[in-house]
């Protein structure tokens, strides 16, 4: 049974005011019984939170140790709480009046779901996301709903996602026990596939409740950003669907899926983006691939 109190896990890298917005998000969408922890990332000293402006608890590790390693930390500083669900959120995320409670009460009706997500919408009430797909063949990514207007039967009852976005996941504390946290390694982007794929494996659900919401601000795309987007997204391809005979034509296609992405930016694409491209590809060549933390250009990594 799913106790009421949840704790909110927030990672803030280089975003006070957006970080702040979204706690204020958190504290006014009805639901009391919140513990939110924001684990302080930023580099960038006009940027970083203190505890004196937050209405929660603060977590300071000793450098920028990325998303994946900043919610593992900001679950482990809940564990000796009462939550057994946490809310994982971007610093970018807004949740919506009713929300949480809405998450709680799916996750006590439903205990074979491990993790739980809302829709995300954007800023113009059209979905971002309904859970996540990966063809294994050809490695594209996408998006389930992506563009569509919420509304009965936007989510399949019937059929759980592969995957949902780390943008805002509820996830159990059994789950978190069970299955380790998030792989670390992946320091941000795909992270979340990670988990999920490991969730599954472990015989937890995976869900999408489409009565509740979460408004994505979506920073602007950085070279970092990139770089780990497709590094992680080869380095998942791989481990859950190895596949070694078609492993270099199933790369080339992926790097062709970020080209894409890249070329329909047109001219806010930084050149920068293409090197960071040439990078992730160059690193998953390694046996075993080059993981963990390339911050160069202070953009939206992590």
């Amino acid at each position: 049974m799913i106790r009421p109190d949840v704790g909110v896990v927030i990672v803030n890298y280089n975003r006070k005011s957006s970080t702040l917005r979204c706690i204020e998000s958190v504290l006014a969408s009805g639901y009391a019984a919140v513990k939110p922890v924001v684990v302080e990332n930023s580099d960038q000293s006009g940027e970083r939170l203190t505890s004196a402006d937050l209405r929660g608890e603060l977590v300071e590790p000793p450098r920028n140790i990325g998303y994946a390693a900043g919610c593992n930390a900001g679950v482990k500083r809940l564990l000796e709480s009462d939550c057994d669900c946490y809310l994982l959120l971007n610093n970018d995320a807004i949740v919506t009046p009713g929300c949480i409670g809405t998450l709680v009460a799916r996750l006590a009706r439903d205990p074979s779901i491990g993790i739980l997500s809302p829709l995300i919408v954007r800023p113009d009430g059209r979905i971002e996301s309904a859970g996540i797909s990966i063809s294994r063949f050809t490695g594209r990514h996408r998006l389930v709903a992506f563009g569509a207007q919420p509304g009965p039967g936007v989510v399949s009852s019937s059929r759980s996602p592969q995957a949902v976005t780390g943008t805002a996941m509820m996830v159990t504390k059994s789950c978190f026990e069970k299955i380790g946290g998030f792989d670390e390694s992946f320091f941000c982007y795909f992270e979340d596939v990670d988990l999920c794929a490991r969730a599954r494996a472990g015989g937890l659900g995976i869900a999408v409740e489409s009565a509740a919401a979460v408004v994505h601000n979506k920073a602007a795309v950085s070279a970092d950003e990139i770089y780990y987007s497709c590094r992680n997204h080869i380095v998942v391809l791989r481990r859950y669907s190895p596949m070694p005979l078609i492993d270099r034509p199933r790369t080339a296609l992926v790097r062709c899926y970020y080209w894409f992405y890249l070329a329909r930016l047109g001219k806010n694409r930084d050149p920068r983006y293409l090197e960071a491209l040439s990078e992730a590809v160059a690193d998953t060549r390694c046996r075993p691939p080059r993981m963990g933390a390339r911050l160069r250009d202070g953009g939206s990594a992590a």
